[in-house]
């Protein structure tokens, strides 16, 4: 899990003397200075970039680079799912962090992102008070074992920042909302089920054994719907924008949606690219291809 006590080995956004924002379309790095874009960098190794008759300034900007990619945000187009289970907790702990680093950043260049780490660190300290580390993504279906739930959800943003190469979805302020969003999305599940052991007969050996699966507990403890329950989880801890807000909400899009609801997620769809973002995304976690 993020350790906050090692927060002070980062270096602080302020000592950061460019702004760096994510270009999807390009999967490079722009650099800002001024609210204005100077130059884009390469996301990965800047050390690879040819220095012979290079211009002090750019000299200046790698440098300054190599810092930033020190910080929670630079992880935002630079991560894998991850294969191991005892990865996934500290994988997307560490994305939480970057994505509302990065949607602090963009949203007010005048302000300084790390002074949203009490909130960070209050959200999280309530997530791990949670099952949501070991719950499952849904009793039968897709990602049903434990730590699904977080799996799942680290799958999504993986999804959705890919998707933001395309020409539609492409839009370098929006990588901390929409990997923020794809993280939160499927809070609604947590304290969802329960385990319990269940009799499977061995097809080699013809013995039943015991395996462990999932069921649904009962009633929920929040019965405000599939989105709106994330959306009232999530909102208890941050300032949503009615963009976030409905990403988060019709995340299933026609599948939780009742026919006299049909409008607003349409009209959502057509004025908000997280979205589609999101819902596409979702769906994309869940193919074998």
């Amino acid at each position: 899990m993020f350790d906050f006590a090692k927060f002070s080995e980062i270096p602080e956004y302020k000592s950061i003397k460019y702004t760096y924002k994510y270009l999807p379309y390009e999967h490079r790095w722009g650099v800002y200075e001024d609210n204005a874009q100077i130059s884009s960098i390469d996301k990965l190794d800047p050390d690879k970039i040819e220095t012979t008759g290079i211009i002090t300034k750019d000299i200046e900007i790698i440098e300054d680079f190599k810092k930033f990619m020190l910080r929670p945000e630079f992880l935002l187009d630079n991560f894998d799912v991850p294969n191991d289970p005892s990865e996934l907790a500290d994988v997307y702990e560490a994305l939480f962090v970057g994505s509302v680093l990065y949607k602090v950043a963009c949203r007010n260049p005048e302000a300084d992102p790390d002074d949203a780490w009490p909130q960070i660190d209050r959200a999280l300290k309530w997530l791990r008070s949670t099952d949501f580390y070991t719950a499952p993504a849904s009793s039968r279906f897709h990602d049903s074992f434990e730590g699904g739930l977080c799996y799942h959800s680290i799958k999504v943003a993986a999804r959705a920042v890919e998707l933001m190469s395309s020409y539609k979805f492409n839009n370098k302020d929006k990588v901390g909302d929409t990997v923020f969003c794809a993280l939160v999305h499927d809070w609604c599940k947590i304290g969802l089920y329960e385990s319990f052991m269940k009799n499977v007969k061995n097809e080699q050996t013809g013995v039943w054994e015991k395996e462990k699966a999932y069921r649904y507990r009962g009633e929920s403890f929040m019965n405000l719907g599939h989105g709106v329950s994330s959306m009232f989880l999530i909102s208890k801890f941050f300032r949503l924008s009615i963009e976030e807000a409905s990403a988060i909400r019709w995340h299933m899009g026609a599948y939780r949606t009742d026919a006299n609801e049909f409008n607003e997620l349409q009209t959502s769809n057509e004025n908000f690219m997280l979205v589609h973002l999101i819902q596409f995304a979702d769906q994309l976690s869940l193919v074998k291809y």
